[in-house]
């Protein structure tokens, strides 16, 4: 667990986390997004906090009480639906509620591509709504 801890500090070094919202430092402009409707709706979570499944550790990109948030918008869909569905599956032997965000533009392929796996998948602007069970409901 501490040499998993201590390889995730040094690839998160590596990579650009360039977007700052109250002293956070988010990867990409969906996940600062993600962040922002989560602060203004008093939600109070966690940003890539290690969650260990099986032999595996993960780091998903939000987590409030039993809820999972995994921000994606990769241009390779299928590849990134494929990783996306052994990390999903891992997750729900936690028996976590997760949510996959997306942009418009890909919420159709995701949708298609993580269908048979009981998840949702949305867009930030259905974020809010999902989380105030005014669509379906998620416990937190």
């Amino acid at each position: 667990a501490e040499y998993s801890k201590i390889q995730y500090n040094r690839i998160k070094q590596s990579l650009k986390y360039k977007h700052d919202f109250k002293g956070q430092k988010y990867r990409n402009l969906l996940e600062l997004e993600v962040a922002k409707i989560l602060d203004s709706q008093g939600y109070k979570f966690e940003y890539e906090r290690q969650i260990k499944c099986g032999d595996k550790f993960y780091f998903p990109d939000f987590s409030i009480g039993n809820i999972l948030i995994e921000c994606t918008f990769w241009y390779n869909v299928e590849q990134k639906a494929e990783e996306l569905s052994q990390k999903i599956k891992n997750y729900q032997q936690l028996n976590r509620d997760l949510i996959i965000v997306t942009t418009k533009r890909f919420l159709k392929d995701y949708s298609r591509m993580l269908a048979n796996l009981n998840v949702r998948v949305i867009t930030p602007d259905s974020l809010t709504e999902l989380l105030d069970g005014k669509n379906g409901r998620v416990r937190a």
